[in-house]
């Protein structure tokens, strides 16, 4: 059963309106910084974001094993004194992982995080990149 013109047109300006969305859906943010474990059982990054929306991290491992990340944010918002939420967990995939700010609409934030296999046995290759999506 043929489409109508204006059928047409529509599902063809959805197509245009999809892939000229695909590139920045795509990208998760603007890199502040990354890091890799340059022969050590460690890897480390650290960057500054300003007016940032979400800080994430990303990990990735070869061999695919389990990695244990540890993290810390240091928020400031105004002269006031700063946040400093931390944590860990295990990563076992290259998903995107949020990090918690401390604070809401903060000024400018520092992130530093320290990436390394579950089991010491491991060698491998451990890359770790930080982003921040900008406030709106």
């Amino acid at each position: 059963m043929p489409l109508g013109r204006s059928t047409t047109v529509a599902v063809a300006a959805t197509l245009v309106a999809v892939l000229a969305c695909a590139p920045a859906l795509a990208k998760p943010g603007k890199l502040l910084g990354k890091g890799t474990d340059d022969g050590f059982p460690i890897a480390y990054a650290r960057g500054l974001a300003k007016d940032p929306r979400a800080l994430l991290v990303r990990i990735k491992a070869s061999p695919g094993q389990p990695v244990e990340v540890l993290w810390q944010v240091t928020c400031r918002r105004g002269g006031k004194k700063a946040k400093v939420p931390s944590g860990e967990y295990t990563a076992t995939s290259t998903k995107l992982k949020g990090l918690k700010k401390g604070t809401k609409r903060p000024d400018d934030c520092t992130v530093d995080v320290q990436a390394a296999y579950v089991t010491a046995d491991v060698s491998g290759f451990i890359r770790i990149e930080l982003y921040a999506r900008p406030r709106r």
